[in-house]
């Protein structure tokens, strides 16, 4: 794309970043457990994103493990207390293309049902989800969307 828009060398620079990011995060992953996840896109029904993801792709990279990793779809509906089951430490609320709110952390809380300890916080569905000029910053906050509080 850099060389059709006559920006081969402003290209490259930005690729070799891109790696270097990717690597440094990777490299701090490998360090710490894989945290399991459950990132929510959709409500009415329940949609997430699985394997074969931008989303999936990034977020594993940062350290994480998709609790959808095995579905047939990219972008399954899912029964929340049925996935709760499988152990999830983090779901992340997209702030799209549903624009979760803080009023449904309580209700994702209600349904994963009681037995979930899972920590639910609202992102930022664009760092998480468009590629390109988002993938450099969308690396590191997807790192530090695994984290857990406190865990600096």
């Amino acid at each position: 794309i850099g060389e059709a828009l006559g920006r081969r060398e402003r290209a490259e620079e930005l690729a070799l970043r891109l790696e270097e990011q990717h690597a440094r995060v990777a490299e701090r992953a490998a360090g710490r457990g894989r945290v399991r996840f459950l990132y929510l896109i959709w409500r009415g029904p329940w949609m997430a994103a699985a394997r074969d993801t931008y989303i999936d792709a990034l977020l594993t990279a940062a350290g994480g493990a998709n609790v959808l990793a095995q579905s047939d779809s990219r972008y399954p509906e899912v029964d929340l207390r049925e996935v709760a089951e499988h152990g999830i430490d983090r779901v992340l609320l997209s702030s799209e293309p549903f624009p979760f709110k803080e009023r449904h952390v309580a209700e994702v809380r209600a349904a994963l049902g009681g037995s979930s300890s899972a920590t639910i916080e609202r992102v930022d569905g664009r760092l998480l989800s468009w590629h390109g000029a988002s993938a450099i910053p969308g690396l590191a906050y997807a790192e530090q969307a695994l984290r857990s509080a406190g865990e600096e």
